[in-house]
């Protein structure tokens, strides 16, 4: 790349440590290596310059990185300018800063000199400050020279003034950089620092157990051999002191690697529950999917610890047994131990079978409760009371003895490897020192053992848990292969301003096929969307629920879908939208198929409201679930358009009785909505993505009169083109 050009004298004092705009693709790539997230294999060499959001992140997918957007108001600006890896863009447009981490209030940036400098944190706050907190901080030191605040209580009152005024409102956006989900699970954990947590761990224990092996050595020389001198006893006691400080070091670096690899899966199960096959949840059932809840819960737990403990025990064994090698007995106690662990290993086969078999019937057993619960009312107007409780005992027998192997096996696992090789060492021990009499060896012998059948503890604690977790990856595969699925990225194309609608009125039909209603237009109308030859089948169904599909949208068109239930109206949005692929068939957007606009740009350009049941308020605040589809930064400019937009569809009476307005919590742990308001907000989050396309999936059908009128009209006048599926 091109030596950047010098910033002019009166730029900002980290003016030279920005990365110019044309140079993005350089700065993403080196900010990738330095920190460590690293790129994809396959990552591209593309040089395009992006600039817009869409863009940019379409530009770190294809290094296989994942570009986050976050946001901060002036009161927690320092902290977000504290995290890192991140990218943020200067105010003007004009470069970009790369944030490798910061600490204690200094920010490090990596230059485009691929040098790393220290700077204040604060300093990285006001660089990328939003041009209204610029204008406050003006206003506020006239305020301060006109009140003559002294010099020594300036900085105090400033700050004081700035977060009065500044409030809430955002004052710095970053993108937080971190790998995409499609890359290897080895890049998750390196991202979380999961290796240099396990490295301090295996420090920690080397120097732990060194110190042990030491002790033993001091007590053999000096207990066993009959010999008390003070230097002997102090260093036994200086060792035993050490370990029991190194236990508190071994303690914190278990709980950080636990907490870092927890991130890392809690992460990778997050991806997947966003990008699933919904089809195919539904398939599941509440019951199932309740089920596949726990599991997921389970399997992060069981694999962290067992893993943890797989790992310390088979340090502790390798220890264990180099230092019976050495003892009394040696040959024997270590054959011994490897004996043990073969018996565990095998164990812990069989119990893996077991388990499965008992996680299938505890799953079946649970779905088949929760579907019961939720169909009580079902049940008691068509069953017959005799038939309630059918099956129910048998399924519950079943389950019992499922129940017995697994837990047998787990105890057998857990005691017998431990007092197996505790009782047959001691006896080993006891006949080599009968034999040949040396304290040294003695010492060693029974320091072996004992450190032996405790890490024969740990290890088949471990290869229980690790099963366990095996068992529940089984269960959840489905959600880690949808976080493992490359998303389909496209090319990078800038967004451009799509051309205002043409004026259209209110269009009623009684058709109960598509009615379309072309808007007043002088002009060929540009097609927005192409179906030709469209069909779906749901996977497992043969019979196919769309077929032979043929549409073609211009803009500013307004078409009306109707038909009876299960006919394919929903499924046919879906496909609009970029939620589905066709199972046979073209569907193109302004020319284009998916895989050329890539999943995130299809469904920026095609946006849909699904129906209500499919519909969620977030908890969170009510600009936020306003401005889902931007990405939820409520900055000043999209809340004004999000309030204008809510006080046409009515929600005007809504806002003011909100104590903090557009900024109320909502949600089950905050402001309640009421079925309408709701459907409105649903409708109103469509409608602010100002998308080519908008999909109503029956929008209207909660809404009275007046309402359902103004909502309609809102639609017509605000959405480019717009597709309306209403029942008949």
């Amino acid at each position: 790349m091109t030596a950047p050009t010098p910033p002019p004298p009166d730029a900002s004092p980290l003016a030279a440590y920005a990365w110019p705009s044309a140079h993005v693709a350089d700065a993403l790539r080196a900010l990738a290596t330095v920190s460590g997230l690293g790129l994809a294999p396959d990552a591209s060499l593309r040089d395009d310059t992006p600039h817009d959001e869409e863009s940019l992140r379409a530009l770190g997918l294809s290094l296989g990185l994942s570009l986050d957007p976050v946001q901060a108001p002036w009161r927690g600006a320092t902290a977000l300018v504290s995290g890192g890896p991140m990218l943020a863009r200067l105010p003007d447009g004009t470069g970009f800063f790369l944030l490798l981490a910061a600490r204690r209030g200094r920010a490090r940036l990596l230059t485009p000199a691929l040098t790393v400098v220290d700077v204040p944190a604060t300093l990285v706050r006001d660089a990328l400050r939003a041009p209204h907190v610029s204008a406050a901080l003006t206003q506020v030191d006239a305020d301060l020279d006109l009140i003559g605040v002294p010099a020594p209580r300036r900085a105090k009152a400033r700050t004081l003034l700035l977060d009065e005024r500044l409030g809430l409102r955002p004052a710095v956006v970053a993108f937080v950089v971190r790998a995409a989900g499609s890359r290897s699970i080895i890049s998750h954990l390196r991202e979380v620092g999961l290796f240099s947590a396990l490295g301090a761990l295996l420090a920690a224990l080397v120097t732990h157990y060194a110190l042990g092996l030491f002790a033993w050595i001091f007590l053999a020389w000096g207990a066993l051999a009959g010999r008390v001198d003070p230097g002997w006893l102090i260093a036994w006691t200086l060792a035993l002191a050490s370990q029991v400080a190194l236990r508190g070091v071994l303690l914190d670096a278990t709980g950080k690697l636990a907490l870092r690899g927890g991130a890392a899966v809690k992460r990778l199960l997050l991806i997947g529950a966003l990008r699933g096959d919904l089809d195919q949840m539904r398939a599941h059932g509440m019951g199932g999917i309740i089920g596949r809840t726990v599991e997921s819960e389970a399997f992060e737990q069981l694999a962290l610890n067992g893993g943890m403990r797989l790992v310390i025990g088979t340090w502790e064994l390798v220890v264990a047994l180099v230092i019976a090698s050495q003892g009394a007995g040696g040959t024997l106690l270590v054959l011994l131990g490897l004996l043990a662990l073969v018996a565990a290993a095998l164990t812990g086969l069989r119990f893996l079978r077991k388990k499965d078999e008992w996680t299938r019937a505890r799953l079946a057993i649970t779905g088949d409760l929760i579907e019961r619960m939720v169909g009580h009312r079902t049940r008691l107007a068509q069953e017959s009371p005799s038939t309630w409780h059918s099956g129910e005992d048998q399924a519950l027998s079943d389950y019992v003895q499922r129940s017995a192997a697994p837990d047998e096996l787990e105890a057998a696992l857990t005691v017998w490897p431990r007092r197996a090789f505790m009782a047959l060492g001691m006896l080993i021990v006891a006949l080599a020192a009968g034999t040949a009499p040396d304290p040294l060896g003695i010492g060693l012998g029974l320091a072996g053992l004992l450190l032996g059948a405790q890490a024969l503890d740990a290890t088949a604690g471990g290869v229980a848990a690790i099963a366990g977790a095996v068992v529940a990856r089984r269960v959840i595969r489905d959600l880690i292969d949808a976080a493992r699925r490359p998303e389909r990225i496209g090319a990078i194309f800038p967004a451009a301003p799509a051309p205002a609608p043409a004026p259209a009125a209110p269009t009623t039909t009684t058709s109960t096929a598509a009615s379309s209603v072309p808007a007043t237009s002088h002009t060929p109308p540009t097609p927005v969307l192409t179906l030709s030859r469209v069909g779906y089948t749901y996977p497992g169904r043969a019979r196919p629920v769309l077929r032979d599909v043929d549409l073609e949208l211009a803009d500013g068109e307004r078409l009306l879908l109707e038909g009876g239930s299960g006919s394919g109206k929903s499924t046919l949005a879906a496909i609009m939208a970029g939620l589905r692929l066709p199972s046979e068939g073209l569907v193109l957007l302004r020319g284009l198929d998916p895989a050329t606009w890539g999943e995130a740009s299809w469904r920026r350009r095609a946006v849909a409201s699904p129906q209500f049941h499919d519909n969620r308020v977030i908890a969170g605040t009510f600009a936020f679930n306003l401005l889902l589809g931007r990405g939820g930064l409520p900055e000043p400019s999209a809340l004004s358009e999000a309030e204008a937009l809510c006080r046409e569809l009515g929600l005007g009476p809504l806002i003011e009785r909100m104590p903090a307005g557009l900024l109320q919590q909502v949600g089950e742990s905050g402001w309640q909505l009421s079925h309408g308001e709701r459907s409105r907000l649903y409708l109103a989050r469509a409608l602010l993505q100002n998308a080519d396309l908008v999909l109503l999936d029956e929008s209207f059908g909660a809404l009275d009169p007046e309402n359902q009128g103004k909502a309609l009209a809102c639609a017509l006048s605000r959405a480019r083109t717009l597709v309306v599926i209403a029942h008949p």
